[in-house]
């Protein structure tokens, strides 16, 4: 048995977790049979193979004993911790992506404004080159 039980193991848990989520949905006029028959249904069409749940008698025995019962229920707890923390990482992301996405409009309007500015001083520039030129015209014709 114990060379066996981390395949059992896994197969009980796979169709333990089948067999819970129907319990928790609650559909309505479902009875306990109903429930397991939809729970070995599910278990054949997502399993390797599609085999089905051949382990009923082990599932009978194990699903009243309490050390199991605690084994699921820490697996339940680490399962509710990693999807905390996923979720947690998703709002992260989103808030790093906010953050980046407003640097880079930042970035975009400074080098706007930049560009504004240096055609205006290169503006400028042309302008004072222009009076400079036309001031050297005027002193060479002049004939003062």
């Amino acid at each position: 048995m114990s060379t066996r039980w981390a395949i059992i193991q896994a197969s009980m848990n796979s169709f333990h977790g089948y067999h819970q989520d129907l319990e928790t949905r609650g559909d309505s006029g479902a009875d306990v049979p109903q429930l397991f028959d939809k729970a070995m249904d599910l278990y054949s069409k997502n399993s390797e193979g599609h085999k089905s749940f051949v382990l009923m008698h082990c599932y009978g025995t194990l699903k009243m004993n309490e050390k199991w019962r605690l084994t699921r229920l820490s697996l339940a707890s680490y399962g509710n911790k990693a999807a905390k923390a996923a979720l947690a990482d998703a709002a992260s992301s989103e808030k790093t992506q906010a953050s980046i996405t407003k640097c880079l409009a930042d970035v975009s309007s400074t080098f706007i404004s930049r560009d504004k500015k240096a055609d205006q001083r290169w503006a400028e520039l042309l302008k004072r080159q222009e009076e400079k030129l036309e001031l050297k015209k005027r002193r060479t014709t002049c004939p003062c």
